[in-house]
């Protein structure tokens, strides 16, 4: 919580979208691994890592264009 408090208003919301957004791209990552793998392995770690960041990176400019447009 000490990373919030240094974040106005929007930028609390736009933490809390990032981790939201991590969070489900993991999970995701991981059920198609499973799926597709039988598991994770050094590969899929990495891959997921790179998309997460990826895909988090994009909602936070979606986020911050939404926030500037309200």
């Amino acid at each position: 919580m000490l990373i919030l408090t240094i974040f106005d208003d929007i930028g609390k919301k736009i933490v809390i979208i990032a981790i939201i957004t991590a969070i489900i791209t993991g999970l995701c990552m991981a059920k198609i691994a499973k799926k597709h793998f039988g598991g994770v392995n050094g590969d899929i770690l990495g891959a997921s890592n790179e998309i997460t960041r990826t895909v988090v990176l994009i909602a936070i400019i979606v986020s911050i264009n939404i926030f500037l447009l309200i």
